[in-house]
């Protein structure tokens, strides 16, 4: 794996709209520490894994800077997977998806 590119995002405007989408995440529920990937997820990396080359496949990770100096880092969002996967969260919908994927580009 590479990294094709890197950037800052400073645009005010550009920042609210991708905290917009990402507020309206929802968290994947865990019934205990055990548990494994949520259902979807493996079905849509076996997808993925049957025909490759019917997905671009991007592997986009996020780190934030807050005002104060805090870091959160290593958010994983990986658009190809089902209607698109942030570590962590429910599935996203089509619409936040293709949101999220344009906003970062």
């Amino acid at each position: 794996m590479e990294t094709a590119s890197q950037s800052t995002i400073t645009d005010r405007n550009k920042i609210k709209d991708i905290t917009d989408v990402l507020y309206q995440l929802k968290p994947e529920a865990r019934t205990d520490a055990l548990s494994g990937s949520p259902e979807w997820l493996n079905n849509a990396w076996d997808a993925y894994r049957a025909n490759p080359d019917a997905f671009t496949r991007e592997d986009i990770t996020l780190d934030i800077t807050f005002k104060n100096g805090a870091v959160l880092k290593g958010i994983s969002y990986q658009p190809y997977l089902g209607n698109g996967y942030v570590s962590g969260m429910q599935e996203l919908t089509h619409e936040q998806n293709c949101l999220l994927r344009e906003l970062l580009k």
